[in-house]
Parts: structure tokens; sequence; C-alpha cells
């Protein structure tokens, strides 16, 4: 008889890790921002950040990956990349701008209305104390007009 090959199963590739560090401009505490990771096939994950914004997927697959950081008050930022067969990446820290008081992801004209229109008090809906230290005065202005003009999500740099 002539020997039969036996099929063996494919084997998989390596996984690989997706990780950094993401936080709030003007503020110390980075819990709670929510990042997004898109996946090669389409499927989501959604996880919060503690205290230091920093974030490990491990695990992963490799292929085309999206992953978009996004805060209340802040614009978002997305980064899109691939990972390889067991690649460790690390992601470059970033810095969400605030200014976005109406959660539209642009900062504008309507965002300076909201501050206007609680200037010297406390604010209406916390996303328009940019600072937090609880009053909208000039350094929350000053904050939105760092912004003014731009539209997320902004590159992750």
């Amino acid at each position: 008889p002539l020997p039969q090959a036996t099929a063996q199963p494919p084997t998989p590739a390596p996984v690989g890790r997706i990780s950094g560090s993401v936080r709030r401009a003007e503020l110390p505490d980075s819990s709670g921002i929510s990042l997004v990771l898109t996946r090669p096939d389409g499927t989501t994950l959604n996880i919060p950040t503690g205290a230091e914004g920093l974030f490990n997927f491990a695990g992963m697959a490799p292929g085309i990956y999206s992953l978009e950081a996004r805060a209340d008050g802040f614009l978002s930022s997305r980064a899109d990349f691939t990972l390889e067969a067991g690649q460790d990446l690390t992601l470059p820290p970033v810095v969400l701008l605030a200014g976005d008081t109406n959660g539209d992801n642009i900062v504008d004209l309507t965002d300076a209305v909201m501050l206007a229109a609680s200037f010297n008090a406390p604010p209406p809906v916390p996303e328009a104390d940019l600072n937090r230290d609880g009053w909208i005065d000039i350094r929350d202005l000053a904050i939105l007009g760092s912004a003014f003009g731009l539209a997320g999500p902004l590159a992750w740099e």
C-alpha cells in the first residue's frame, strides 16, 4: 500500500500586544477615558483607562487595527496601524485636547457660547468646566481657544 499523507492543522500566527498611554490635557487623572479598538475582523473591544491612562491589549491577531480614545469634553484621537504576527507594539503617548463642551467632537462657536453663557459661574454641565476646577473663567476660555476650530478624531501622536 502507498503511504497516506496526514493533513496537518494550520499553525496559528503568533499573537501580539498593543499598549500605550492616553491622558486628558489639563487634568492629572486619566481614569475613564474610553478606548475603542477595532480588530482586523471588524469587531471592537471597548475598555476604560485607569488613573494613569495606561492600556494593554494582549493576545491580538496580526492585521490592520484602529484605536480611538474618547472622553467627555475632549476631542477624540485615533491611530490606524498594522500589527505583525507576535509584535509587541507600543503606541506613542497621546493627550486628548479639551474644548468639546457639547459632545460633537468639534471645538467651535457652539462650545464658546456654552462657556460664555456660564462665564464667572459654576458650570451648567461638567464638560463646560474644561479644567474641572468648579468654575467657568478665563482659564477655561484659554483652553477652548487653544483647540478652537479643531475636529476629532485627531491623529494619535
